[in-house]
């Protein structure tokens, strides 16, 4: 049974778990452009 409870608790653990992802690829490409700007061994 799906209450509206429990929907609100998928729809946040949904956005929480989007949030996350793009939050590391952020970070992972912000490393990758300081590695290139400054030239060091990544």
């Amino acid at each position: 049974m799906l209450t509206p409870e429990i929907i609100h608790l998928v729809k946040q653990s949904i956005f929480t778990l989007t949030f996350t992802r793009k939050n590391i690829e952020f970070q992972s490409i912000s490393s990758d452009i300081s590695c290139f700007t400054e030239h060091q061994n990544c």
